[in-house]
């Protein structure tokens, strides 16, 4: 073997040895590398809780990943939500998860404001363009992408369970905060539903939600039925909603987990999908460096699940409540199929 073979020999061991040094070296210190991300919610929220705690247990042993929170006590205070955004932008977070429709808006008009560098993750929405949030699912267009809760009510409207529940009802109040995309349209989809059994279905639109709960007082006497629906900005009542339903005997059918524990009934999105969908978008901009910009935003179908509290139900006008009844009534159903399975009966 000539000199000449000899050294190009060795410079394709160099080569390569220096490729597996620094193959090495890129995988290290990207184990090493951690990330913050900056949580911008409203913990008092029953929505919020779930997919907060829930998203920060999904990436508790990834030690990549820190959570920094960037909490506002209610949505009604829009001076502490715009301050709380402003702090969340201000600090040196590598990306920003926004919960829900109130800090998702303010924390999206900052940033757009500031042309602030962080990407956004938002989770918790069924409407996005509208709301200028993002030019489109499939391309986002800034730095903003998420999670798009699609298909809110295309099967199994609640209206539709509740009457399946309680065939009884004549009358139901359905309480919303008016809104540029308020609850309106399902609320006339529900009216519509339940002329076909007879049954009325009173809008309450609120123009102010500090006038919530005083507006229900005043109307919940003429009914027998109170409901209101998912993503609406009174939920943060709903507690105090099942307790004035259960001082009247009105039963209150609540599409949000905040009146778990004061409602006959409450139907809400299972949120497992949600926060999965969003820890893997987390994981796919910070660690893949995908662009928000060009990252469709992710939809997600929603799936979901009723709760029958019994001692709620028989404080509020259903005293001879049967569990198993109702869910062999709904699993009979096949225009419920989307909640067949995810029904749970709470005795507490």
């Amino acid at each position: 073997m000539d000199q000449f073979t000899r050294i190009i020999i060795a410079l394709v061991i160099a080569l390569i040895v220096m490729s597996i040094a620094a193959t090495w070296y890129y995988k290290t210190t990207q184990s090493l590398q951690t990330y913050t991300i900056g949580l911008v919610w409203i913990p008092t929220s029953a929505y919020h809780q779930t997919v907060g705690h829930d998203l920060m247990r999904a990436l508790h042993n990834d030690k990549r990943f820190v959570f920094k929170e960037f909490s506002v006590p209610s949505a009604n205070d829009v001076i502490a939500l715009n301050a709380i955004c402003e702090t969340a932008l201000d600090s040196k977070a590598d990306l920003l998860v926004s919960i829900g429709f109130n800090c998702t808006r303010a924390l999206s008009q900052l940033s757009k404001k500031r042309q602030a560098p962080q990407p956004i993750i938002f989770t918790g929405l069924n409407e996005t363009v509208t709301l200028s949030i993002v030019d489109s699912l499939e391309n986002p267009g800034s730095n903003i992408t998420g999670i798009y809760e699609a298909g809110l009510y295309e099967y199994g409207h609640p209206i539709s369970v509740f009457l399946t529940i309680k065939p009884t009802v004549k009358s139901i109040l359905m309480p919303y905060i008016v809104t540029a995309d308020s609850n309106e349209p399902y609320i006339y989809q529900a009216q519509k539903i339940a002329e076909r059994f007879g049954v009325k279905v009173s809008p309450l639109p609120i123009d102010k939600i500090e006038n919530t709960m005083s507006f229900i007082a005043q109307a919940i006497t003429h009914h027998d039925a109170i409901m209101y629906l998912a993503a609406d900005r009174l939920s943060i009542y709903g507690s105090s909603i099942g307790k004035l339903a259960s001082q009247h005997g009105i039963t209150l059918f609540a599409c949000t987990p905040d009146a778990k524990e004061t409602a006959a009934f409450t139907y809400y999105v299972e949120l497992t999908h949600v926060v999965q969908a969003t820890a893997d978008l987390i994981k796919k901009i910070l660690i893949t460096h995908a662009s928000p910009a060009n990252t469709a935003v992710i939809k997600i179908v929603n799936k979901q699940e009723l709760t029958i509290n019994v001692n709620r139900c028989r404080e509020q006008g259903i005293t001879n409540i049967n569990p198993e009844a109702i869910i062999t009534k709904i699993q009979s159903n096949p225009d419920l199929e989307v909640v067949h399975n995810r029904i749970k009966i709470n005795n507490t």
